[in-house]
């Protein structure tokens, strides 16, 4: 993160505003709720007990269709 900071200019970025960044586009690009908290690794306190305890699918497809939705999303910014 030094070495980000130092060569993008940015004294005061943190880890936690990419992750930031990435849950705000995410929502703006259209990703669901679940899906935005499954990338970002957040433990959802609404999941239900059945859902935490019985539902062991871990998403991999969503997410990864969700970060290359992000993926293309920044490439276009950064091209522009």
């Amino acid at each position: 993160m030094a070495r980000l900071r130092t060569e993008l200019g940015i004294a005061d970025a943190t880890v936690h505003d990419l992750r930031r960044t990435v849950g705000t586009n995410l929502a703006k690009l259209g990703v669901s709720k679940d899906i935005r908290a499954r990338v970002l690794n957040h433990v959802d306190g609404a999941r239900s007990v059945t859902d935490a305890v019985y539902n062991q699918h871990e998403f991999w497809t969503e997410k990864r269709v969700a970060l290359e939705t992000w993926e293309t999303e920044l490439r276009r910014i950064v091209s522009l």
